[in-house]
């Protein structure tokens, strides 16, 4: 080469690059599933750029790898604000120190965030972090090994490890999948043998012929191998694409991860339907604009009864779903209506979010918005969204959604109940099954004329009141004991709350899965018109699943101007078959001995027979004395139980005798030889006794205790009785739980009496009262 002459340039590590950064885009295709937003190719493009680059000019440059890792990460803070988290960014391209400070946090919790959110995750722009930074990583490896490394293959490791992060932290779209996997397995192929070929031309081992028939001839064998290379590739991803697309051949991670929502710590909300009732007009819950017409709004959907209240268990399963977190918007694949609806809350409470048919998007307004986003959970399964964040007066969201078409009756008549599974409820009232037997008597095999004979008896034997002023007796609630009360009278009365609660466990009685919906029904509607919600609008409901139209809604409560008679309704009872007696025969006039000395009466001694029967008497007497004895001690330690649950019953005020409820509670799980600490609080207690007996809802006891004692007001007399009836089946259910050692101590000397006795002081040992 002369001095004029310029050094020839060599293209082969910028085919290098291309070709890696190619591979590394095509493994990250199954992660934007995950994303559904044109920003995440912005991220992802823009980190493989930045890492190729990162590696290129390292290759270059001959720079070891501590030197390319403090580039890399500084090329990371200093475009992350453009590429990923432009809201935080100055202008949209400058980091912050909130950017920063961000992009730091995603490096070490940006998978657990992706991993614990349902997908799309688009509402949270600091994810938009994770496909930048595993790019970027990807290409820095990918290439540096390409240019550096003679077993240039290696490179594919890092690509491999990206496409494996990529389906398993994606979403279950096997289209992407499938199409990666034959793009990386085509490109893949070509830049191997491009790479080998240019390997065999340096090392001498292939010359180059001065022949151009023999060139052309070569050319024609590479491209025929490579042609056939890309037809064997093509078909194994067409043939491959069924086997990914049947569900059985690709695990992701999302679904192995229980997302952070504890459930148990949420009360549920059909607790509070006869609260807001009492309400009625009085209280403005929340405002909603755009509703359809006739729609109804749902606030949670319980599924799992366990003998106090019905509640959402989010257990999984095709009926019960489970809680993830979303961001603005959700996978929605139902068929119908779909509708925008924006709601303001007013003086509604609680965590449970106010929604229609099944979301699509929601996105929250005003200063919250930020925290009653990051605590959003939606199941899709059921339509529910809960904010761990709790609703306040001014919180404000819009929502879109799609709400399925309801059947005629023509056709559910013809409809089936389809196959879902739904938690099969824990406790049932005695009295249900010969209901369930009077109300299924005429129907036929079939479910769903089960399912609507079950309605209509509901709505013609039963009588609705709420209780209110003027109203015949109903007491709230719907644990066991009020619902065995209600089922027994001859008349059944209640209202929405516990007519949908007896129809889900007949139906759970019957094998049909079925779950019971708190929601709303305004009686003014109209997609142009604002909407004030209001306590009287309060409703429940009973959906079950049938094929072609889903979860459908039934309506078993009377109407409300069919009030029950004044008269007191009495238990049922089996009538009892009168068989007429036969005529006594006419009877002779007795003839009476003649009377014996009086003398000879005085010496008459005992017959054998007479001795036999005082013998007999005196041995039953002597043994109910003795057993007397024995069981003196439970009789007087149960005695005194009594008295003391009498005296906590009866207190003088309302508080009191909720706050003795608990103490119940506290004396039954003592009794049976649990250890409760009596310097600890009730919600404390409560919480430590809940791992014990987790199917009890001793939390929400103990919640409910501390709510009577320490708010404002005073709990009602209806209040007062719901809570001791859920108190005696607490103490019912720890009672029956014990084992028989526990249970004879438990009746001699329980610990919850005895403990409170002191020795006197002339004891060995006593220290008298203090």
């Amino acid at each position: 080469m002369t001095a004029t002459e310029r050094p020839r340039f060599d293209p082969a590590p910028l085919l290098n690059l291309a070709a890696i950064a190619a591979l590394a885009i095509l493994a990250l295709l199954p992660l934007a599933s995950a994303f559904e937003s044109h920003r995440f190719w912005i991220a992802a493009v823009g980190g493989v750029a930045i890492g190729a680059g990162v590696a290129y000019l390292g290759a270059r440059l001959r720079i070891g790898a501590i030197e390319v890792t403090a580039i890399m990460l500084a090329a990371y803070f200093l475009f992350g604000g453009a590429l990923a988290l432009r809201s935080t960014a100055i202008a949209g391209t400058v980091p912050s120190l909130v950017t920063l400070r961000d992009l730091a946090l995603s490096v070490v919790f940006g998978w657990k965030q992706l991993l614990t959110l349902s997908t799309p995750v688009d509402g949270f722009e600091q994810l938009f972090a994770v496909p930048y930074l595993v790019g970027m990583v990807t290409a820095v490896l990918a290439v540096g090994f390409a240019l550096r490394l003679r077993r240039y293959w290696i490179a594919l490791v890092p690509i491999g490890v990206t496409l494996a992060f990529a389906i398993a932290f994606g979403d279950r779209q096997s289209g992407l999948s499938a199409s990666a996997g034959a793009g990386i397995a085509v490109l893949a192929l070509v830049w191997l043998a491009w790479r080998r070929h240019a390997a065999r031309i340096a090392n001498g081992q292939l010359e180059q012929s001065g022949d151009p028939v023999e060139a052309r001839k070569a050319l024609v064998r590479r491209l025929g191998i490579g042609a056939l290379t890309l037809l064997l590739a093509t078909g194994a991803a067409v043939a491959g694409g069924p086997l990914l697309a049947d569900g059985t051949s690709r695990t992701l991670l999302r679904e192995h991860v229980v997302p952070p929502l504890e459930l148990h710590d949420y009360a549920s909300p059909l607790m509070s339907f006869r609260k807001l009732v009492e309400d009625g007009a009085d209280s403005t819950l929340f405002t909603v604009s755009g509703l359809p017409s006739g729609a109804a709004i749902r606030l949670a959907t319980m599924d799992l009864y366990d003998g106090i209240v019905y509640k959402v268990s989010g257990k999984g399963g095709s009926g019960s779903g489970v809680f993830a977190r979303i961001g603005r918007t959700v996978a929605n694949d139902q068929s119908g209506t779909p509708v925008a609806l924006k709601v303001e809350v007013k003086d509604l409470q609680g965590v449970w979010l106010p929604d229609v048919g099944y979301l699509s998007g929601i996105e929250f307004a005003g200063a919250r918005a930020e925290e009653l986003s990051g605590g959003l959970h939606y199941n899709r399964a059921t339509g529910t969204a809960v904010t761990a964040a709790g609703l306040e007066a001014g919180d404000s969201y819009a929502l879109t959604a799609t709400v399925p078409a309801a059947p005629s009756d023509a056709e559910l008549a013809k409809a089936k109940v389809a196959d879902v599974n739904t938690p099969a409820p824990e406790l049932v009232p005695d009295p249900l099954q010969s209901r369930l037997d009077e109300a299924v008597k005429e129907a036929g095999a079939n479910p769903i004329d089960q399912v609507r004979a079950i309605e209509a008896y509901l709505k013609g034997q039963g009588y609705f009141s709420h209780g209110l002023e003027g109203e015949p007796a109903s007491r709230p609630g719907h644990s066991l004991e009020r619902l065995t009360t209600m089922l027994g009278n001859e008349q059944m009365i209640g209202d929405q709350e516990q007519y949908a609660v007896v129809m889900g466990l007949m139906l759970a009685q019957s094998g049909i899965p079925s779950r019971v919906v708190m929601g709303f029904a305004p009686k003014a509607s109209g997609p142009n018109a604002t909407i004030s919600v209001t306590g009287d609008d309060v409703t429940t409901w009973v959906e079950d699943p049938l094929e072609g139209y889903g979860w459908v809604a039934f309506h078993p409560f009377p109407p409300e101007d069919k009030p029950p008679t004044q008269e007191t309704p009495q238990q049922r009872q089996k009538p009892i078959a009168q068989v007429p007696q036969p005529p006594l025969p006419p009877q002779q006039p007795a003839e009476l001995p003649p009377e014996p000395p009086v003398e000879d009466k005085a010496d008459e001694e005992l017959k054998p027979e007479d001795n036999t029967l005082w013998r007999y008497l005196a041995i039953g007497g002597i043994s109910l004395g003795s057993l007397g004895v024995i069981l003196a001690p439970g009789l007087a330690m149960g005695w005194y139980k009594a008295r003391r649950r009498r005296a906590r019953r009866e207190a003088e005020f309302a508080p009191d005798q909720v706050s003795g409820g608990w103490a119940e509670v506290i004396d039954a799980a003592t009794d049976v030889g649990v250890s409760v600490p009596s310097v600890s609080t009730r919600r404390e207690n409560g919480a430590m006794l809940a791992e014990l007996y987790p199917e009890l809802g001793l939390t929400q006891l103990a919640a409910r205790a501390d709510q009577a004692v320490f708010s404002v007001g005073e709990p009602t007399p209806a209040e007062v009785d719901a809570y001791w009836a859920d108190v005696d089946t607490a103490r019912a259910r720890v009672a029956a739980q014990a084992k028989f050692g526990k249970k004879l101590r438990r009746f001699f000397a329980p610990p919850s009496v005895v403990s409170g006795f002191r020795p006197p002081r002339w004891l060995p040992g006593g220290k008298g009262r203090t």
